[in-house]
């Protein structure tokens, strides 16, 4: 029931239930990447106060061909090994996903369990990725206090934890693509500033 209920989820986002799109899974890693695709890598996690949330952050592929059917990827938290150690608190783990090559763009993000959806931003987040090209993203983490998403050049930590918990990666090169993609804070329509801090400000 998880699957279809997010797929349910993202089509809704996308302008309505009757609206089609395809998915990219993660990467087979029973074989080596397709040197004619391009692939992403990253970490995704999220802190909580009793349990998980079920981060979602959904990638967009930017079609050149405008008539195509929407791409959709989904970084998630749940339903993949848990790679965060020393923490009760937080869940996530590393990803890889072999895709092709061109633009896209960090569109949305909600919490399976939760009602609330990310604003709209005032800029697109977008990346682009060329063949044959494996590229960091960022490390995304949604924190459920204050019910903001962030993201954060931690290159050197992440890609030695990727490497770690995807070995059919060996010592390809990976370029960091994470530092236009960076944000401190992007709320729901739900957020508050719980510390008075400022929206999706902790200090």
């Amino acid at each position: 029931m998880y699957k279809p209920l997010l797929l349910l989820l993202a089509a809704m986002v996308l302008g309505g239930c009757s609206t089609p799109f395809n998915t990219i899974e993660r990467a087979d890693e029973s074989r080596p990447l397709n040197k004619d695709k391009a692939a992403i890598v990253g970490f995704v996690s999220e802190g909580f106060l009793t349990q998980p949330h079920g981060l979602h952050v959904m990638l967009r592929y930017q079609d050149p061909n405008k008539e195509a059917i929407q791409t959709l990827i989904s970084l998630e938290t749940m339903a993949r090994p848990n790679e965060v150690e020393g923490s009760k608190n937080i869940v996530g783990n590393t990803f890889v996903f072999e895709v092709p090559p061109g633009t896209y763009e960090v569109s949305h993000w909600f919490y399976f369990y939760y009602r609330a959806m990310s604003v709209d931003l005032p800029k697109p987040l977008l990346f682009t990725v060329k063949a044959g090209e494996v590229a960091y993203i960022g490390g995304f983490h949604g924190n459920s206090l204050t019910m903001c998403l962030s993201n954060r050049n931690n290159y050197t930590k992440d890609v030695a934890s990727i490497r770690k918990a995807h070995p059919f990666l060996g010592d390809i090169t990976i370029t960091n693509l994470s530092e236009n993609l960076q944000f401190p804070g992007w709320p729901t329509n739900t957020s508050e500033d719980v510390f008075g801090k400022g929206l999706c400000k902790l200090l």
